[in-house]
């Protein structure tokens, strides 16, 4: 047997026991990729429900009484003069909102978030803007925002799809005390109001 027939016999036996290795490595590579995925999966959809918990509790904190309640419809449906102190507390609350759905965007866009969770929020901020108050401290606040934020030109472009009266009053939507259309979900109008802003 010559040396040459030795090279080739032991590169033989190489590959040999090389291919299952990588073939072992190949799908122990996939597994992992599809562990990150899933593990990608669920950590956005936690991140989305948690937003989701947080935004809740932060808005309906504003309805948990009936004076607060009745201070919300005024500031966001009346023309009726709000105080220096009611024009305190609901700029702040506005602001609260603002950087919330800033937070929620950023999210998005970072794929941390799911689009049904962001829009949840957004069509929150639309139903504000189509009133005159809340659209007035809302546009200042957008103008706030870094000029080259991508938030900035968010903001822009749900106040520009968002007219002026396009959303109706809640109460308007959700007449629990009219049932002249009906019983039960024949009563309900989902699509009433302006489209979502995508």
């Amino acid at each position: 047997m010559t040396l040459e027939t030795i090279y080739f016999i032991t590169q033989i036996i190489a590959v040999v026991l090389i291919l299952p290795t990588l073939v072992f490595l190949s799908i122990q590579g996939r597994q992992t990729e599809n562990q990150i995925k899933q593990s990608n999966v669920i950590a956005r959809l936690d991140i989305s429900k948690r937003s989701v918990t947080e935004f809740s509790e932060f808005w309906f904190s504003f309805y948990t009484t009936n004076e607060n309640a009745a201070f919300m419809r005024k500031a966001i449906y009346s023309t009726e003069p709000l105080s220096d102190v009611e024009q305190e507390v609901f700029a702040s609350r506005m602001e609260g909102l603002v950087a919330h759905g800033r937070a929620g965007y950023e999210l998005l866009q970072e794929g941390l978030m799911t689009e049904a969770t962001y829009f949840g929020g957004e069509r929150v901020i639309q139903a504000l803007v189509s009133w005159p108050r809340p659209r007035r401290i809302i546009e200042r606040l957008t103008a706030f925002q870094p000029m080259d934020h991508p938030f900035r030109r968010e903001m822009a472009r749900i106040l520009t799809r968002t007219p002026l009266g396009s959303i109706p009053a809640r109460i308007d939507v959700y007449n629990m005390n009219d049932f002249s259309a009906g019983e039960g979900a024949a009563a309900l109008k989902p699509n009433q109001g302006a489209a979502p802003c995508r």
